[in-house]
């Protein structure tokens, strides 16, 4: 029965049937084209196209499209028919916009192994802005004579204007930088900048401009208007007190002496008997450097006389050649330290131990004799170098304690006497500093060779470095039972001398 169901003709259209579709299931027959399931080429295709957008000058904008194909496409993006460095994805944002981009159209190129398409282009509208601060000029600190630069960062529709203001003044010029090249204390303040165009303006924070003298305060110097004769003076006296002392932070007051011999005007020595607003205890070290050993006291005036080992001059003495001794080494003890830690650069102090505000100190300094045998100011135990040496005084008298006597020496050759226009000098250092301070003097006295008789001295001029700013620290004259002294201050409110101000006093 099957075999002859297999002959007939049905049966055979079946057999004939089943093995076409054999061949042509197993590639048979000769027919081309690739593998079963090869993905098929499709040319890009935009189904999102960017969009129209209106900023306003400064904002970003962000256009972005939808697309496929196969394979994956690529982006280029354009703007205004140029291709945009970098704009290689679906999206893109433009940097912060300016006037000059209103109008400007956006299109993006898609493109694949298989094609390429271009979306429709999308104007960017900028509409014009009231100027927007994004970056603030910011406080600063420098010292006198340093440069400072003030600097803003705005955006607006252009044209944009800046005018800089000094505590409410204006100042400078049309630029978004403001600069001074040489800093004084009248610069100090809070600086702001407003920034304008037809629209509107934005005015920036203040920033504060601190500056902080060079030298210090500076000072004062006496002066002898008619002088004539030698230049022979051979002692100076004065009366001081620290009248008030809030500190916290060291401030000082220099009182500065020059000796000198006409036979060897340039090799001169400088000694002082200075005011500080802290007072060293002493650890009995020798030959320390900067700042001594020991522990600071803050808050506490003290007096420090002192003695450099080095000559006023570019040929320095050789060797050790000054050094003191004091009367009181409990109260004012001697330390010698090395300045700064500056090989052969020797000081020598006496500093009191005890605190001198409201104490009425009176100072001379006067010369004394010729010796030769210095073995008492030897230092570092270092002998100083032999020769012939000058005695001066400093002796210091204050109020309700026993007076104290500090002798130097130095060479005589360079030390016979105290120069006309180095005696008495005042300068000061971090009155800027917080914590009220005010130093006064008077009673000054100056005796000469020539004229062997203590005369006052009643002429003053103020530094050409002096660097009182007029109001919140400086030199001014007061009067104190009828006779006026000249006191250093850092006391807000008060009339400050200018710098290279003459003066007089009554003595």
């Amino acid at each position: 029965m099957q075999l002859a169901e297999h002959g007939s003709p049905r049966a055979r259209f079946a057999v004939s049937l089943a093995l076409t579709f054999l061949l042509v299931g197993c590639g048979g027959g000769g027919g081309g084209g690739g593998g079963a399931g090869a993905p098929q080429s499709v040319a890009p295709t935009i189904s999102q196209q960017p969009q129209n957008q209106t900023v306003t000058t400064g904002q970003i904008a962000t256009f972005a499209v939808m697309a496929s194909g196969t394979p994956q496409p690529t982006y280029q993006w354009q703007k205004n028919g140029q291709n945009v460095s970098g704009a290689t994805s679906s999206s893109y944002t433009t940097p912060a916009t300016v006037t000059a981009d209103n109008g400007a159209s956006f299109q993006v190129v898609v493109a694949n192994s298989a094609g390429t398409v271009t979306s429709n282009a999308a104007i960017l509208t900028v509409t014009p802005a009231i100027p927007t601060i994004t970056t603030q000029p910011l406080s600063q600190t420098v010292t006198v004579d340093q440069s400072v630069v003030f600097s803003v960062v705005a955006v607006g529709s252009s044209p944009l204007h800046f005018q800089w203001n000094l505590n409410g003044v204006n100042i400078g010029t049309d630029s978004p930088d403001y600069k001074t090249s040489s800093v004084q204390t009248t610069d100090a303040g809070t600086y702001t900048v407003t920034v304008s165009n037809v629209l509107g303006n934005s005015v920036s924070s203040g920033a504060v401009l601190t500056v902080k003298p060079l030298y210090g305060l500076g000072g004062v110097s006496p002066t002898f208007p008619g002088f004539s004769g030698p230049n022979d003076l051979t002692g100076a006296s004065y009366h001081v007190m620290v009248t008030n002392n809030q500190s916290t932070a060291l401030k000082i007051i220099f009182m500065s002496n020059r000796v000198w011999n006409p036979a060897s005007p340039l090799l001169t020595y400088f000694f002082e008997s200075d005011i500080y607003s802290g007072a060293y205890t002493y650890a009995g070290e020798i030959c320390t450097t900067w700042p001594p050993l020991g522990t600071y006291v803050q808050t506490l005036a003290g007096l420090d006389i002192g003695i450099g080992d080095y000559a006023y001059a570019a040929n320095q003495q050789p060797g050790l050649t000054t050094g003191l001794t004091s009367s009181d080494p409990l109260n004012f003890p001697v330390e010698t330290i090395l300045i700064d830690g500056i090989p052969n650069l020797y000081k020598s102090t006496a500093g009191s131990q005890y605190d001198m505000t409201g104490i009425d100190v009176a100072v001379s300094i006067t010369r004394g004799a010729t010796i030769t045998d210095v073995s008492a100011y030897g230092r570092c135990n270092r002998p100083l170098v032999a020769g012939t040496y000058r005695i001066w005084t400093v002796t210091a008298s204050p109020t309700g304690h026993a007076p104290v006597t500090v002798n130097f020496v130095v060479p005589d050759l360079n030390g016979r006497y105290v120069t006309i226009n180095e005696v008495m000098n005042l300068y000061s250092e971090y009155l800027y500093t917080p914590g009220t301070f005010s130093v006064q003097y008077w009673n000054f006295q100056t005796i000469r060779e020539s004229d062997p008789v203590w005369r006052p001295v009643s002429t003053f001029m103020t530094h050409d470095n002096y660097d009182g700013n007029g109001s919140n620290f400086g030199v001014r004259v007061v009067s104190v039972g009828g006779h006026d002294h000249i006191e250093f201050s850092n006391v807000p409110g008060n009339t400050y001398f200018p710098k290279s101000t003459a003066f007089t006093i009554t003595p």
